[in-house]
């Protein structure tokens, strides 16, 4: 009984596959620059830098701005709310 319910265990495991990601950024070299930007700014809680990163509208999960989306300034208030001292950091220019 035990052998089927390994093998039982093997095969389901065997089966279920987890999600492959396939990043093919770095074919495109600005895109890179923006990826590399965006990460410093956030790292860095530049958030003067990160304003000119982002859009106008900023659609997010159901937790943040939900569905219709929210400006940068609200999106900024929210994730950055407690860093309000570091607001004149730029972000370094590649």
């Amino acid at each position: 009984m035990k052998i089927y319910l390994y093998l039982l265990i093997g095969f389901i495991c065997f089966k279920t596959r987890a999600q492959l990601i396939n990043d093919e950024s770095y074919l495109d070299s600005e895109f890179v620059k923006f990826k590399n930007e965006l990460l410093r700014c956030v790292i860095n809680k530049g958030t003067t830098g990160l304003r000119s990163l982002l859009a106008e509208r900023i659609l997010e999960s159901n937790d943040g701005c939900g569905n219709p989306g929210c400006t940068k300034d609200e999106f900024i208030n929210m994730y950055f709310k407690y860093s309000r001292k570091v607001v004149g950091i730029q972000c370094l220019k590649l």
